[in-house]
């Protein structure tokens, strides 16, 4: 069965982001019995949220009323899309899911199938955080029985050190915790807090629902979005915002990610190998997009003291932007004396030339010229 067909068709209808969860750990009756979910996100409208840094206005809540209907349209197609496969299906839509009013919870939150999913992280204020537009998406989802390929799930935060949703908070319900997939929501975000001041906050304009939004707007990952019009490559940031550093701190599992987007498949041994390879590195040069690492190369010495560049990867919505060169030309840069080898991608020799190199007699290798 093509899935990857009905991603294209709500795509076309109006989807910012797609992703395919695998349910089955979490307690069956929060599921309903369904084993798969799929996680729809429509990203907010830019000039709106730009709109919102003193408080909610008409258009945000205009805003949120259309995102909610297209929400439903799409959550109930892709529901009878796989109905009319012989599937069974439940589309979450806001009729069909009922929020405790004693906790604000549901059983099972959009963003938890969105987590699930491999869209986005928890951020510290309770919200989806994604890649490519922060928190400024609305969710919906679906429940099904369908056997999806579901994407490997986002268990671990992304927010590190930031805290400007704590600070901007005028309820001053966001601790400052980081969130985890094994993390009670209470212990990190007061979510009554939060849900009174909102209403207050979009009373004084005469909005009578609960509305803020300050902390999605705040976000960094939510501005590069916002700012996407404006020098930056929609959602991520562009090559003068890039940091790079040069130590062995890493976030494996974040590199662990990277190695795999660039098909590194063996995944049997795949932290201690990382481990090792990082404590016999000379030097190892990672590329952050603010506390998320976007790229890394590393640099080690053969029994002949040649210097080797191994492992250039760079996520690949940064791709394009000269990382991969910057972080080659930092290893180079660390120690010029050496005679580097680079194992390269017979696909990407001209990145290669334009560093210096040469294709060398062994296949895969290149020599720097002298």
């Amino acid at each position: 069965m093509a899935f990857e067909d009905l991603k294209k068709e709500l795509g076309a209808k109006g989807a910012s982001l797609i992703g395919y969860a695998d349910l089955s750990e979490i307690p069956e009756e929060n599921r309903q019995g369904f084993t798969f979910g799929i996680s729809i996100a429509v990203a907010m409208t830019p000039s709106i949220l730009e709109g919102i840094m003193e408080g909610p206005t008409h258009a945000y809540y205009e805003e949120y009323q259309r995102l909610n209907s297209l929400l439903d349209e799409l959550g109930t197609y892709a529901a009878l899309w796989l109905q009319d496969r012989g599937f069974s299906a439940l589309a979450q839509t806001t009729k069909n899911v009922v929020e405790d009013e004693t906790n604000w919870r549901t059983a099972l939150p959009h963003k938890t199938i969105a987590t699930r999913s491999g869209l986005g992280w928890i951020g510290k204020c309770a919200v989806l955080v994604t890649p490519e537009f922060g928190s400024a998406v609305r969710l919906t989802s679906v429940l099904t029985d369908a056997p999806l390929s579901a994407a490997t799930p986002i268990n671990t935060s992304r927010c590190g050190a930031c805290n400007k949703c704590k600070e901007a908070c005028p309820a001053m319900a966001v601790s400052g915790a980081l969130w985890d997939s094994q993390k009670n929501r209470d212990s990190f975000y007061k979510a009554h807090d939060c849900r009174r001041t909102a209403r207050e906050r979009a009373a004084k304009v005469g909005i009578t629902a609960t509305m803020c939004g300050l902390c999605i707007a705040i976000c960094p990952w939510s501005q590069r979005y916002i700012k996407g019009n404006s020098g930056r490559r929609g959602g991520v940031s562009a090559m003068d915002e890039i940091k790079f550093r040069k130590d062995k701190e890493l976030d494996y599992i974040r590199l662990i990610e990277l190695f795999n987007e660039a098909g590194w498949t063996d995944k049997t041994q795949d932290f201690k190998r990382l481990m090792r390879m990082v404590q016999n590195s000379q030097l190892v040069v990672t590329a952050w997009d603010y506390d998320y690492m976007v790229g890394f190369a590393r640099l080690t010495c053969d029994e002949a003291f040649n210097g080797q560049i191994n492992n250039v990867v760079v996520d690949k919505a940064y791709q394009g932007q000269g990382i991969g060169k910057k972080l080659v030309s930092a290893l180079l840069e660390h120690n010029k004396e050496l005679t580097y080898l680079l194992r390269a991608d017979p696909e990407n020799e001209a990145f290669y030339k334009a560093l210096g190199f040469e294709p060398a007699e062994l296949a895969l290798v290149y020599k720097r010229r002298a």
